[in-house]
C-alpha cells in the first residue's frame, strides 16, 4: 500500500507523468521497502520520488537496513539545476502526448474498436505501445521525428527509433493523396524493420505529409506489426520487400536515450 497525502500525489503525478514512470517508481519503491525499513523525519514519500530521479530512475541502497528520509530533499531538488536541466530536457516530448490524443480522438469513433466483437484492433495496439514510452523516451521519439520532419535535405523516406523495451518506430512521410498505397509502404517498412532486428517483436509505424502545402488536405496512418517468432516464410518477404524498397538506403536511424 502506497499512503500519499495531496502534496507527494500532487508531486508524484507532476513528475512522473506517463504510466510507465509512475508504474516503475511504485515497484521501486516496493522493492526498496524489501530490503531497508525506512523513517521520514517530517516528509513524505515526495522525498523518495527525488532520491529516485536523481539516481537515475533507481535507489542507491543496495547494503541499507534503515534509512531516515530527510524533509529537505524533494524541496532542495525542485530548485536545484539538475531539476531545470530535466524539465528542458522534457519539454518537446509533450509533442508526443499531443500525438497519442490526436490519433485517439480521430480513431476511437472510427474504428479503433470493433464494438460488435469486443476485440482490439491493431490500431488500439499501436496507442497503447506509444503510451507505455516512458517520458525520456518520449524526449527522443519526438526529437527524431521532429528532425526527419523538418529537414527535408536529409532526403530519405522513413527514419526508424528503438524505444522502449525493443519496440521500434517507424516514421515516414507520403502524401494523402494516395493513402492506401501510403499505409501499404509503411506496413512493409515495419516488417523488414522487425526481420532485421532480432530483439525488436513489436513495430509501431506512423505516416504523415511533408511539411508544405497540400492539395488534398493532410492526415496522419498508423501501422502496428507484433511478431513474435520469426520463421523462414517471413525471412523470404522480408528479402523481397527490401530489395524493392531499397529500405536501408533511403532510411536514417536514431538511437534510444
Amino acid at each position: 500500500m502506497h499512503v500519499c497525502d495531496e502534496f507527494s500525489l500532487g508531486a508524484i503525478f507532476g513528475l512522473l507523468d506517463t504510466i510507465t514512470d509512475f508504474v516503475s517508481f511504485l515497484t521501486e519503491v516496493e522493492d526498496l521497502t524489501k530490503r531497508a525499513n525506512i523513517i521520514f523525519n517530517g516528509g513524505g514519500i515526495e522525498d523518495l520520488l527525488a532520491i529516485y530521479l536523481l539516481n537515475n530512475y533507481s535507489f542507491p541502497y543496495e547494503e541499507a537496513d534503515l534509512l531516515i528520509i530527510d524533509d529537505t530533499i524533494f524541496k532542495g531538488f525542485i530548485n536545484s539545476d539538475a531539476y531545470k536541466v530535466m524539465q528542458k530536457s522534457f519539454k518537446n516530448s509533450y509533442f508526443w502526448d499531443k500525438l497519442i490524443e490526436h490519433f485517439v480522438s480521430d480513431l476511437l469513433t472510427n474504428g479503433i474498436f470493433e464494438y460488435g466483437t469486443n476485440q482490439a484492433t491493431d490500431n488500439q495496439y499501436a496507442l497503447i505501445q506509444m503510451a507505455l514510452q516512458p517520458r525520456y523516451y518520449r524526449a527522443n521519439l519526438v526529437d527524431a521525428f521532429s528532425e526527419f520532419l523538418q529537414k527535408p535535405g536529409l532526403k530519405i523516406a522513413a527514419r526508424v527509433v528503438l524505444a522502449y523495451q525493443n519496440t521500434a518506430f517507424v516514421f515516414h512521410l507520403g502524401p494523402s493523396s494516395d493513402r492506401e498505397a501510403r499505409v501499404q509502404e509503411l506496413g512493409l517498412r515495419c516488417l523488414v524493420v522487425r526481420g532485421r532486428i532480432p530483439d525488436v517483436k513489436i513495430v509501431v509505424g506512423i505516416s504523415r505529409d511533408k511539411l508544405g502545402p497540400s492539395v488534398v488536405g493532410y492526415s496522419h496512418d498508423i501501422v502496428y506489426v507484433d511478431i513474435p517468432e520469426w520463421d523462414d516464410d517471413f525471412e523470404e518477404q522480408v528479402n523481397k520487400i527490401q530489395k524493392e524498397l531499397g529500405y536501408f538506403e533511403n532510411a536514417s536511424w536514431a538511437k534510444r536515450p
